[in-house]
């Protein structure tokens, strides 16, 4: 059943909002849209053969030690992690058939749209524009990269649990009944979400956000907030909780930069203030992130904002971005990969529409969302393609050619690897965009591996000697049963 909506009318233009606006045929097509664009954007992740990074290792892993990826990922506080990544991949069909891991990943990502989506159309939007808007949130840098990685076909379930809980506690807000069962409720949702990925649990605030500068807020905005907090803090801590319990539980296996809380809150925000959140608003521009381009944006954000909520609304998204960043912030590790990123990318795509929001009206705000959101296609298209899809099926399958003479006698292969740092594409960004994935020091053993069960499924794991920076031609005499591997051909100058 559909709740009628209300109607009010802000300084530019009327929005409809609802208290609890039921589900139709309407959103159901919506999803449907949405899966079947993202399925055209990220096509070059389904159509080439290839693994990414630790695709390789956590494939091999699940395979052979599926204990010990459970380990791996509670110390870090993910063990939902650790017990459904294991079963999708031994399911997957090797190497082969990550490109099924990956479609799941995409249904995954349009359903964590498709909830996007109905908050914002929840929260005032019209339905052609709020699933516009979620189809821009489907394209950010942090979704590329999850679209290509098989790795993190399980982050969008913890993204709709998070967005899941942020809708909850907004109902709860409108509707007195059942308020603290359904907060509860939430908080449990937000602990679901942030033991299988803690990043992903950070779109918790921009679905609060779209709630939040909604036009009939004005007055109560603070109120809502502390109440989205209150939520959010219960559920993290009980994850933190989990996290705890992970370490005590397998105290030889964490790792010191990522088990250990900062101690330099100070120095922490001001790298904060440097990396991830000037990557987060330069959103799709990826190449050379600056100072200025994210000023410029957060200027722009803060006039949208100042448009049609009080000065203290510029002070509760100030509040936003660092919230939405939380568990990076607290960690001692300090490093600002895309896929940390989600929550401070989809706060800056609904502060963005805010803003044309207080500038555009009708039609002209509808054309304008849409080339939008036809360049936000356009460049994740290309990005999966040139930095992902593209490199890495190149690397498998100079690997597999490289590896195809060998015989069942083989005992041992010495690797010639791409030189640290190499890139197979016009540029990178962090462990990401454009990396070879032969370089790291992981994943060689993996991935020979897995190729050589591919040609002779019953020979047992050959160790590979890896040589990071030789440099000329190999003269030295191979022992017997010994076979060299030179990959140093597939990066970039």
């Amino acid at each position: 059943m559909t709740v009628a909506a209300d109607v009010i009318t802000t300084k530019n233009q009327p929005i409809r909002v609802g208290r609890a606006p039921g589900l139709d045929r309407g959103d159901g097509l919506v999803f449907a849209l949405l899966l079947a664009s993202l399925c055209l954007v990220y096509f070059s992740v389904l159509w080439f053969q290839y693994a990414y990074l630790d695709d390789y290792f956590w494939l091999e892993m699940s395979a052979k030690h599926p204990a010990e990826m459970f380990a791996d990922q509670a110390v870090q506080g993910r063990p939902l992690n650790g017990l459904i990544l294991p079963i999708i991949f031994r399911h997957a069909g090797g190497l082969a058939g990550l490109w099924r891991v990956r479609a799941l990943t995409l249904l995954g990502i349009a359903g964590m749209g498709w909830m996007f989506y109905l908050a914002a159309k929840r929260s005032g939007w019209p339905r052609g524009q709020a699933a516009v808007l979620a189809e821009m949130a489907c394209t950010v840098p942090a979704v590329q990269v999850y679209a290509a990685w098989a790795t993190s076909v399980v982050n969008p379930l913890s993204a709709i649990c998070a967005c899941a809980a942020a809708m909850i506690v907004g109902r709860a807000l409108d509707d007195p009944s059942r308020r603290a069962s359904r907060f509860g409720g939430a908080a449990l949702l937000v602990l679901i979400s942030a033991t299988i990925y803690q990043p992903t649990a950070m779109v918790y605030w921009p679905i609060a956000a779209l709630d939040l500068f909604r036009a009939d807020h004005k007055k109560n905005l603070w109120r809502r907030l502390a109440a989205y907090f209150a939520v959010a803090m219960l559920g993290l801590a009980l994850a933190f909780g989990v996290f705890k319990l992970g370490l005590s539980r397998f105290p030889q296996r964490p790792s010191i930069q990522r088990s250990g809380v900062t101690h330099d809150p100070l120095g922490k925000f001001v790298w904060f203030i440097h990396h991830p959140l000037v990557d987060s608003l330069n959103l799709f521009y990826i190449h050379h992130p600056n100072s200025t381009i994210a000023m410029a944006v957060a200027i722009a954000l803060a006039i949208g904002l100042l448009r049609g909520q009080a000065p203290t609304a510029l002070l509760a998204a100030a509040v936003l971005f660092p919230l939405a960043y939380l568990p990076n912030l607290m960690a001692q590790e300090s490093w600002a990969s895309y896929r940390t990123q989600i929550g401070m990318e989809w706060l800056v795509i609904v502060l963005g529409g805010i803003f044309l929001r207080g500038f555009l009206r009708g039609r002209l705000l509808g054309i304008t969302l849409f080339a939008g959101m036809c360049v936000a296609c356009g460049l994740a298209a290309r990005q999966a393609l040139c930095f992902f899809a593209g490199p890495g099926a190149v690397e498998l399958t100079t690997l597999k050619a490289s590896l195809y003479p060998v015989d069942t006698t083989i005992n041992k292969i010495i690797m010639l690897q791409p030189g640290p740092g190499s890139v197979a594409a016009p540029y990178f960004r962090y462990d990401e965009f454009g990396r070879t994935s032969l370089q790291r020091d992981w994943v060689p053993q993996s991935a020979v591996n897995l190729v050589l069960r591919e040609i002779h499924p019953n020979l047992p794991r050959i160790p590979v000697e890896l040589w990071p920076n030789f440099a000329g031609q190999w003269t030295r005499p191979l022992p017997p049963g010994t076979f060299l591997v030179d990959m140093r051909g597939i990066s970039k100058p």
